[in-house]
């Protein structure tokens, strides 16, 4: 994704034992990119705690008003929920823009077929997370009879258009 993005930054979670599989050729990886590349050590998510030391790891690697693209390819068991749910916090709390949230499809890659690398689909799959706003805005329209949220979102899908 670093190839498409350019991003100033790069946050990898990873947890001890992905670490030490990974985390020297990751390390690698992230100076061969032209940006701060930083990896954090989250737990395992084996109990409550852990899933919120999770979710305050995510929260706290993002700075207020920056724009965040979430990679959850490699995402393991809770981590993609958590980074999700994570997103609508951050947008909410710290003025974050969402750039992506993308997941990198490695099982449907063409695996170098003919003279080709081995080439996998990245899908954006950052439309559910505006599926939570139009949620909201339904609810705070069954709620009080107010359409002015759908009224912003439609006015923001039609500009997107």
């Amino acid at each position: 994704m670093t190839k498409f993005l350019n991003p100033e930054r790069i946050v990898s979670l990873q947890t001890r034992a992905a670490a030490e599989r990974h985390g020297e050729s990751l390390a690698k990886e992230l100076l061969a990119c032209n940006s701060i590349g930083e990896i954090s050590e989250i737990t395992d998510d084996k109990s409550e705690t852990e899933l919120w030391e999770i979710f305050a790891a995510i929260t706290n690697s993002v700075p207020a008003g920056c724009e965040l693209h979430l990679d959850i390819t490699h995402g393991f068991r809770s981590l993609p929920l958590i980074g999700f749910i994570a997103l609508s916090y951050l947008r909410t709390t710290r003025n974050v823009t969402i750039g992506g949230i993308h997941y990198g499809a490695w099982e449907e890659r063409n695996q170098g077929v003919g003279s080709s690398p081995e080439v996998a689909p990245v899908f954006d799959i950052t439309p559910f997370l505006t599926l939570l706003d139009w949620n909201a805005a339904a609810d705070q329209f069954l709620q009080t009879g107010s359409a002015d949220r759908i009224s912003q979102l439609l006015s923001e899908a039609q500009q997107s258009l």
